[in-house]
């Protein structure tokens, strides 16, 4: 009983052993008309019981890689003619320096010779307004959706273009309850990242200042950007105050709920977490508040060395490791609560896919323990690979000492749905908080927008 093998182990040899046909037949080794060894021998060479080489067999007919002539064999289907499948993956631009994606592409590709990726990079802001022109014309087989868009696709009643997924005990529970809706799976968990602190060590050092830590309230955090905003020439402490996938934090660890509850003082906890967002820039040495609609304004300005510590997250840390900035992480600071925004990136299968056996391969390709390794092992992103995750890194390449934090903080994690706003009411208070921000509009012109946006 000791050397019968796993589940896993047996799993593993039968997709080596269809693969193995695969590329054989693809190559060219194994022509048109040529028949393969018999059942018992397969069997022998592969390691597989003869019920399991069997139901190889079946995967391989139903791809049209074989045919099975009665009383004769199984011989290479002379319809055969290898022309590639081309699977569309419309996907975040981002990807490609935040998961090595260029690299996981040919390393599937290679495997599945077959097979050939169209990479489609994809504008963040027209992902769901575009997709009917992009699914009616056949653009698109895979898709990466973070959960913002999942999200939309749920409010716009999408999900039916979506092919359900199977749960994956192998990844973050947590992650597969993002994409999931009415007990279906609608995307396999890729990378994710909490939203954290980043910190310049060597400016913590110069300036006597410790280091941030989950301890922390956003009063420690602005005294210690007092210290180290070198008398206004850089920003001690720095964040994107746009992003909806910053300022929600506050809310959060401030007890808001949403503006129609029946709880007591949601608009004065509103009003209050909003103006916090404000002070933790002002209340520090800088006379001036910089509002810049970029994703990674934040991050620029730590690489240029004008702010010392920044709200960021792990995808971000990529575009750091250029920069030679000795760069540590931290939780963030909190208010009544210790909370942050858990942002996920997932993989989807379209329904209607004309080449759904091949693009659901590429997406159990990227988020199978291989794959979630070497983006472990050659970016900063957390893969969603539990295992994966949570392997220490070869030496080689710059990573933050504290990179498995983020283990610690996992029961801090939030999805900011439970604030009780869409994707667009969320967009729209963004309009309004860049007015009150830039003393545009006061308290109250602030919480009658709020109320006529979540009516």
């Amino acid at each position: 009983m000791k050397n019968r093998p796993t589940r896993s182990t047996f799993l593993s040899r039968l997709q080596y052993f269809t693969d193995s046909i695969r590329q054989n037949i693809t190559k060219g080794s194994l022509a048109p008309g040529d028949f393969l060894p018999s059942e018992m021998e397969l069997s022998k060479k592969y390691k597989l019981s003869k019920l399991s080489v069997r139901k190889g067999l079946e995967q391989l007919l139903e791809e049209g890689f074989i045919e099975k002539l009665p009383r004769v064999g199984t011989r290479v289907a002379a319809s055969q003619a290898q022309e590639k499948q081309v699977v569309k993956f419309v996907c975040h631009q981002s990807l490609i320096q935040e998961a090595a994606m260029e690299s996981l592409i040919g390393i599937f590709e290679e495997q599945n010779p077959d097979i050939q990726i169209q990479f489609l990079p994809f504008p963040y802001q027209q992902y769901v307004e575009n997709i009917d022109h992009y699914v009616n014309n056949d653009l698109i087989d895979v898709i990466s959706i973070n959960y913002d868009q999942f999200l939309e696709f749920k409010e716009s009643d999408r999900l039916g273009m979506l092919e359900p997924q199977h749960e994956d005990a192998s990844l973050y529970p947590f992650l597969q309850e993002g994409f999931a809706d009415d007990s279906r799976l609608y995307a396999k968990p890729f990378i994710f990242s909490p939203v954290i602190l980043c910190y310049n060590k060597e400016h913590i050092r110069e300036n006597d200042v410790s280091d941030p830590d989950g301890s922390w309230s956003w009063e420690m955090l602005m005294d210690a950007s007092r210290k180290l905003s070198d008398n206004g020439e850089r920003y001690g402490f720095y964040f994107h105050l746009l992003s909806q996938n910053r300022w929600p934090i506050f809310l959060m660890q401030n007890g808001y709920q949403d503006s129609l509850s029946h709880q007591p003082n949601q608009a004065e906890l509103f009003l209050e977490s909003m103006t916090l967002c404000k002070d933790v820039i002002l209340g520090q040495r800088v006379n001036k508040l910089m509002i810049a609609d970029d994703d990674r304004y934040a991050e620029n300005l730590f690489m240029k060395e004008k702010a010392s510590i920044i709200m960021t997250t792990y995808f971000n840390l990529n575009y750091l490791l250029q920069s030679g900035i000795p760069f540590e992480v931290a939780p963030l600071p909190s208010m009544k609560d210790p909370r942050t925004l858990l942002l996920t990136i997932g993989l989807s299968v379209m329904k209607t896919s004309t080449r759904k056996e091949a693009a659901q391969r590429f997406v159990d390709f990227l988020t199978q323990y291989e794959s979630q390794l070497y983006i472990r092992e050659h970016s900063l992103s957390i893969p969603s690979h539990k295992a994966a995750a949570e392997v220490e890194v070869k030496e080689g390449r710059y990573q933050p000492e504290r990179f498995l934090m983020y283990r610690d903080i996992i029961p801090s994690f939030r999805f900011y749905s439970e604030l009780g706003m869409t994707s667009r009411q969320f967009m729209s208070l963004r309009n309004e908080l860049s007015y009150f921000w830039s003393d545009l509009s006061d308290g109250d012109q602030l919480l009658a927008a709020l109320k006529e946006i979540t009516k």
